[in-house]
C-alpha cells in the first residue's frame, strides 16, 4: 500500500514537472546564435504565443455578435495569419542566393533564421489580438 502511494506521488509530481518546464524561457532569446539552440527557442516560444492567441481569439469572437461581418473578418485575419508563415521561406532562402537550403538530418543558420520570422510575425498577432481585446474591454 505505502509503496502504490509513493509511486502515485511520483507519477503526479512527474505529471506536475513536465508541464512546468513544457513553456519556453523568454530569457532564451538572449541566449541565441547556436542553431539548434535558436530553432528550439523560437519554436517554443512560438507555440507558447499560439496557445496564448488562440485563447485571445476565442476570447475575442465571443464579443462579437454571430451575425457581425466582423466576426468573418476576425476569422479572415486568424487564416491569414497562419498562411503568412510560408512568406518567412523568402527569409530563409535570401541569404542562399535563393537556393533551397540543404535538408539534411540537423538544423542550419537559415532554420533559425526561419524560425525566427515566424516567432516575430506570430508575436505581432499575439500583440494585435491583445490589444483589440483591450480596445473593446475599454469600451
Amino acid at each position: 500500500m505505502r509503496r502504490t502511494s509513493a509511486a502515485a506521488l511520483f507519477f503526479l509530481l512527474s505529471l506536475a514537472s513536465v508541464s512546468a518546464i513544457s513553456k519556453t524561457e523568454p530569457d532564451c532569446l538572449n541566449h541565441l546564435g547556436g542553431t539548434s539552440y535558436d530553432v528550439d527557442c523560437y519554436g517554443g516560444l512560438t507555440k507558447d504565443i499560439e496557445g496564448d492567441s488562440e485563447r485571445v481569439y476565442r476570447q475575442l469572437r465571443k464579443t462579437i455578435p454571430v451575425s457581425s461581418k466582423f466576426r468573418q473578418l476576425l476569422d479572415e485575419y486568424m487564416a491569414t495569419q497562419n498562411a503568412a508563415e510560408k512568406f518567412c521561406l523568402l527569409d530563409k532562402e535570401a541569404g542562399t542566393d535563393w537556393e533551397p537550403s540543404p535538408s539534411t538530418d540537423s538544423y542550419n543558420m537559415w532554420d533559425g533564421i526561419y524560425a525566427g520570422c515566424i516567432y516575430n510575425m506570430r508575436k505581432a498577432q499575439n500583440a494585435r489580438l491583445r490589444s483589440l481585446l483591450k480596445l473593446h474591454s475599454e469600451n
